[in-house]
């Protein structure tokens, strides 16, 4: 993903917590476990942010 579409989706987040976190944050892996009325949700979210 180019720096500028990453800015326009992600601007927010990196000026709410700051670029350091925001890096770490592309780095993390995230496992949901149980795919019930909120997991199910969180799961998609986390798909659609790439």
């Amino acid at each position: 993903m180019s720096e500028q579409v990453t800015d326009i989706r992600f601007g927010g987040i990196k000026r709410l917590y700051g670029q350091q976190q925001f890096e770490w944050l592309q780095q993390a892996h995230f496992c949901v476990v149980g795919i019930g009325g909120v997991g199910s949700w969180t799961a998609e979210a986390l798909a659609r942010t790439g």
